[in-house]
């Protein structure tokens, strides 16, 4: 006796995943393109001036500068992330003003 073959065709249709095609125009992809340039653009065009300004001591300025954003974005990651302090259990805004 002959063993048949049997062909199992997917039940599910794939999803299309990512972008649909044209779905940004000229415009829009100028805006990501000018957003995702625009931080190390202005780091570099600020740099000059600050080495000038303050010399041999421009790298540990830029640690200094760097301390305040990260503090930042701890605080703001807070709320976010249960096992991180000042978790207020209110939900994402962690009881900021005028929030909803």
């Amino acid at each position: 006796m002959a063993a048949t073959e049997r062909v199992v065709e997917p039940t599910e249709q794939p999803l299309d995943k990512g972008l649909k095609a044209g779905a940004l125009g000229l415009i829009s992809s100028t805006v990501i393109a000018t957003a995702s340039v625009a931080p190390a653009y202005s780091i570099t065009a600020t740099l000059v001036f600050v080495v000038l300004a303050v010399g041999v001591h421009a790298p540990i300025i830029a640690v200094l500068a760097f301390v305040p954003m990260l503090l930042t974005s701890i605080r703001t990651a807070a709320p976010l992330s249960p096992g991180l302090r000042g978790h207020s259990g209110r939900g994402p805004a962690g009881g900021a003003a005028g929030a909803s």
